[in-house]
């Protein structure tokens, strides 16, 4: 696994991953939201009373509504967030999903995202949008975007993924898009992966835990390792189980980071893997391992043979602590 050098907030990859801002301007809601998709290209920019910046387009062509054969856009004439207006170059051609208003049309979304520079991939990936109800109909649509040569298009299906519903009706082939998608960007910097993991989270995605089983093994970054962890166990812990058990490192360090996995996966498949820490030389490996057999039923009897009795008495300590946090959120990696 290549070393991940996006700058992380673990508290993105939960369901509520997908900021306000990106849930409103994906082009799936942008679609929905719409009176109006066309292609259009500009015809002449001018401005009013210098404190408005007007542009007129060209249809070219229309996806969604009948906007006419011209219109007109217009915005504050200074550049700045929320303008789409301000870098409009003569001559492209740009995709622009717009609203009716009492003045004429308007972009849906006040920002660029509603007027998109028109690349491959990018117009055929609405029309299929727009051909698709929202439900399994659209999630399997967004799903084979991963194929898209458009990077736009591919960040884009992930973001709206992340947030559809009808994800656990996405079929065979869907399912394997999104893996496919999943593993490449476990593999290299890319703007998918935190969507694609709540994807896997959601869609309780078992084939795609090997690889995040892999990658939280594998990464150096401790907060990844955490990320990539939780989304596991969350996807299926029984298959991250079984593949950690398979999968287990023989060094002190690769264990060191199978006890972050391992913290995540309170099920009783991880048994395997707990009971092969048992027979490390390291002292806090077996500590963290007799901990996690307690918590899974296991008695003091049943660990007494394999297990030294002052580490079976602080393991009951760490059990039966009073107010302890919940033994997922604990750093195993810090218990030197």
């Amino acid at each position: 696994m290549k070393t991940l050098t996006l700058v992380l907030l673990p508290v993105l990859a939960v369901p509520g991953l997908v900021s306000a801002q990106d849930e409103a301007t994906t082009l799936a809601r942008l679609v929905d939201r719409s009176d109006h998709v066309a292609t259009v290209r500009p015809l002449s920019i001018g401005t009013v009373e210098a404190e408005l910046r007007s542009i007129r387009f060209v249809v070219t062509r229309t996806l969604k509504g009948a906007p006419g054969s011209e219109i007109t856009l217009a915005e504050p004439a200074m550049h700045g967030c929320g303008r789409a207006l301000y870098g409009v170059i003569p001559g492209v051609v740009y995709l622009a999903f717009l609203v009716d208003r009492e003045a004429g049309v308007r972009l849906t979304a006040s920002s660029a995202r509603a007027l998109l520079t028109v690349e491959p991939g990018l117009v055929p990936h609405v029309a299929a949008l727009i051909a698709t109800p929202s439900g399994a109909p659209r999630t399997n649509t967004l799903s084979r975007a991963f194929d898209s040569s458009s990077p736009r298009v591919r960040v884009d299906a992930a973001l709206a993924l992340a947030i559809a519903p009808g994800l656990d009706q996405v079929d065979t082939t869907g399912r394997g898009a999104c893996v496919n998608a999943l593993s490449r960007a476990l593999n290299g910097e890319s703007q998918e992966l935190l969507p694609l993991l709540t994807v896997a989270r959601r869609m309780h995605l078992s084939e795609a835990v090997p690889d995040l089983v892999t990658a939280a093994l594998d990464t150096p970054r401790g907060d990844w390792r955490k990320l990539f962890a939780s989304s596991a166990a969350e996807a299926d812990p029984e298959v991250a189980s079984a593949f950690l058990a398979a999968n287990l490192p023989r060094d002190a360090a690769g264990r060191d980071r199978a006890m972050v996995v391992l913290s995540h996966l309170e099920v009783a498949g991880s048994e395997p893997a707990l009971r092969a820490l048992l027979a490390s030389e390291h002292r806090r490996h077996v500590v963290f391992a007799t901990t996690m057999l307690m918590r899974l039923g296991s008695s003091t009897k049943d660990l007494e043979p394999a297990v030294p009795p002052d580490v079976l008495l602080e393991a009951e300590r760490a059990k039966a602590a009073p107010g302890r946090p919940s033994f997922r959120n604990l750093r195993p990696e810090r218990a030197r």
